[in-house]
């Protein structure tokens, strides 16, 4: 975050590249799950419904009144976070369940089965703000951003480099932490710098969407003793957004001011998954407490 303020230019150098260290971090993540895991049967019914809910629903639920409370529901301020609240789960949500230790399998049933309910949602809320959706474009955003990458997680799962890529996991996905942070920022360096203002109301809406909410959550699942494994992938699946899918929509359909909601997710997003790991330690020491007292 710092050397994106600081040395902004090379963030343009990496940005086409972007969506490659992204599906490469996706492929990493997906290398330890096993397919079956998709087989068509009841038991991936509950998480997929689960992922759709918690992603899209949930959010807005959450998020959507508390941008009322500051701005009309007809200004472009709004259409941006309804843009938010309609994007995808991001992908680097399996990637922070692999790096944290926790089980995938839910997870990425969640997230993939939200990409695909995507691509009924989208239009439709399109079609509420009399805007035609281009359905193919749904369709090339799960193509590159789900199956690539469970494609070449089966590749790589098939070749000799497997031992390599298990052993450095962790570190690999560190690194494409490392160039998806430097680029965001960078690439918003002065807009973060001239137009602060402006971000300064939606900045406050996502820091109670994500930091004080979740942490309350957290902490009542902590409490009901449902498995870290869980508490951690249904977080991630409510909090964290496709922000490049919300922001490229928003400025494309809306313009420049719906896109501010997406400019202030990106600072906010990238802290909180900086932070997710201490914030999860946190609400289990809060919800143990609370578990205690109510016995």
């Amino acid at each position: 975050m710092i050397l994106g303020m600081l040395a902004p230019r090379g963030a343009e150098i990496f940005s086409p590249f972007l969506i490659y260290v992204l599906a490469f971090m996706m492929s990493l993540s997906l290398q330890q799950l096993s397919l079956t895991v998709f087989r068509p049967k009841p038991s991936i019914i509950r998480p997929i419904l689960k992922g759709i809910f918690l992603n899209y629903f949930l959010f807005a639920l959450i998020s959507l009144p508390l941008v009322a409370l500051f701005f009309s529901a007809k200004s472009m301020i709004f259409a941006g976070f309804v843009l938010i609240a309609i994007s995808p789960p991001g992908v680097v949500i399996i990637p922070m369940m692999a790096r944290m230790n926790f089980n995938i399998n839910d997870a990425a049933i969640g997230t993939i089965g939200a990409y695909f309910f995507l691509i009924l949602l989208f239009p439709s809320v399109m079609f509420f703000y009399g805007i035609n959706a281009d359905v193919m474009e749904m369709f090339w955003l799960l193509f590159y951003s789900v199956i690539v990458p469970i494609v070449a997680s089966r590749i790589i799962r098939r070749l000799p480099i497997k031992s390599f890529t298990f052993k450095y996991q962790g570190l690999m996905i560190d690194i494409s932490f490392f160039i998806l942070i430097y680029v965001v920022i960078g690439m918003n360096q002065s807009f973060l710098i001239n137009q602060y203002l402006d971000m300064i109301m939606p900045i406050l809406v996502l820091f109670i969407a994500l930091f004080v909410f979740t942490l309350f959550y957290m902490a009542q699942m902590h409490k009901r003793r449902i498995g870290d494994d869980l508490v951690a992938g249904n977080t991630l699946l409510y909090s964290i957004k496709n922000n490049g899918f919300s922001a490229v929509s928003a400025f494309t359909l809306f313009g420049a001011e719906a896109a501010i909601p997406s400019a202030a997710l990106s600072v906010v997003l990238l802290v909180y998954i900086i932070v997710f790991p201490w914030l999860f330690g946190k609400s289990k020491r809060i919800g143990v407490l609370m578990s205690t007292k109510s016995i």
